[in-house]
């Protein structure tokens, strides 16, 4: 290795130590840029999951709805009828939409549980619209269909990779949206078709008014899992504005909605209110409760776009400063080689001139480096070589006339 090293012209060495450099450069840049390109696929792919999850949570609310009305319309309510029958569009329209959005995930294990969910639906449907079922049963039936909606959500960010999102603030968001607001909103909605079935019959028995009222505790401990993720994930500077006041209300709206059964049906001894004027007054609070899901929803989708938009702004000034440093690099080094293998070009000429005799060749050194000072020192030694010769002659001259004297 030594003995080809030293055959080498000082232009190549150069450019071999120069290929070293690129690739310890190359490696390490590669690798840091492959990372941040992966954040960024890993970002998008979450940003995949908001259309599907979205769309969920708005058919989680719509077949809220339809357990509400049904449980009303199964109890002999007949007005609730034709209210139910557009529910049920709504709900088979937005199925249709999630299987659309679940599309990009290209998850088929998700698609075949949207399919699974759609079975149910159809056999749900078919006993509430020819009344084979009674309205315990339907509330059953749909607590169970339900209950698979909210396993898909949790599927859907988990295959997206929302529930592992690294940003901390879009991580508790997520949590808050995905998990239990959503399971806030079936606490209630549970509420609302059990209170339907037992206004409906007009008589509530003690196990009626003990799980309506636990229904109740349970809304409220899904609500304060929901507000401790939605304050760690605001930090110190508070939910925005939008957010807040959705919450708020949603408060109020779900204090009403504890009142209103604690007055309605718990505490009273003859039940007089009418169940589909439960239905509509516990929509009311459960349609506040989606509110703050839509709100906090935004948050998310907000936070997830400005990680995007932060990470391929990232990328891109991290791609310019590299192309940058490059260039600087790459510059330095053919300047490098230039003037080196110039001064050593020069040194050459003028040490291959002097050993022909040649002691007039002049060099200018340029700089101050080691090459500079070899190139003053020779062209020093050159014209001190020159006086010498100079005064060899002279003294031979001499010689030669004074021998021609004598």
């Amino acid at each position: 290795m030594t003995a080809w090293i030293t055959h080498l012209r000082f232009s190549r060495k150069f450019a071999l130590i120069g290929a070293l450099a690129f690739l310890l450069f190359a490696v390490p840049t590669a690798l840091l840029l492959k990372d941040t390109a992966d954040k960024v696929a890993v970002a998008q792919r979450e940003r995949l999951g908001l259309a599907p999850g979205s769309e969920l949570l708005r058919l989680l609310q719509q077949t809220q709805q339809h357990r509400g009305l049904s449980a009303a319309f199964l109890s002999g309510a007949a007005s609730a009828g034709a209210t139910r029958q557009e529910r049920q569009n709504e709900v088979e329209a937005t199925q249709a939409r999630v299987r659309t959005a679940l599309g990009p995930l290209e998850d088929r294990a998700l698609l075949d549980r949207m399919d699974g969910i759609g079975r149910e639906w159809q056999a749900l449907v078919a006993g509430v619209s020819g009344k084979s079922l009674t309205g315990a049963q339907s509330n059953q039936q749909h607590i169970a269909l339900i209950g698979h909606v909210l396993d898909l959500i949790d599927d859907v960010a988990n295959s997206s990779g929302l529930a592992l999102d690294p940003d901390a603030s879009t991580y508790y968001v997520q949590r808050a949206v995905l998990g239990p607001l959503p399971r806030l909103t079936e606490s209630l909605g549970q509420m609302r078709a059990r209170g339907a079935v037992v206004l409906g019959r007009g008589d509530a028995s003690p196990e009626d008014r003990a799980r309506i009222d636990g229904l109740a505790e349970r809304s409220r401990q899904n609500y304060d899992d929901a507000r401790k993720s939605l304050e760690l994930a605001a930090g110190r500077d508070g939910l925005p504005a939008a957010v807040e006041r959705a919450r708020a209300a949603a408060v109020t709206s779900a204090q009403e909605g504890f009142k209103l059964a604690d007055e309605s049906i718990i505490q009273p001894q003859t039940l007089t209110l009418a169940s589909t004027e439960w239905v509509d007054r516990m929509t009311r609070v459960i349609d506040a409760q989606f509110v703050l899901v839509t709100n906090a929803f935004d948050l998310l989708r907000d936070s997830l776009d400005a990680q995007i938009s932060t990470l391929r702004q990232g990328l891109i000034w991290l791609c310019v400063a590299l192309a940058a440093l490059s260039l600087v690099a790459l510059w330095v080094m053919v300047m490098i080689t230039r003037t080196t293998t110039r001064s050593l070009d020069s040194a050459v000429r003028l040490a291959e001139a002097v050993a022909a005799g040649d002691l007039t060749v002049q060099v200018q050194a340029q700089g101050r480096d080691e090459v500079a000072r070899l190139l003053v020192a020779m062209q020093g030694m050159t014209a001190q070589l020159s006086a010498v010769v100079g005064s060899v002659r002279s003294n031979s001259e001499s010689v030669a006339t004074a021998s021609a004297q004598i």
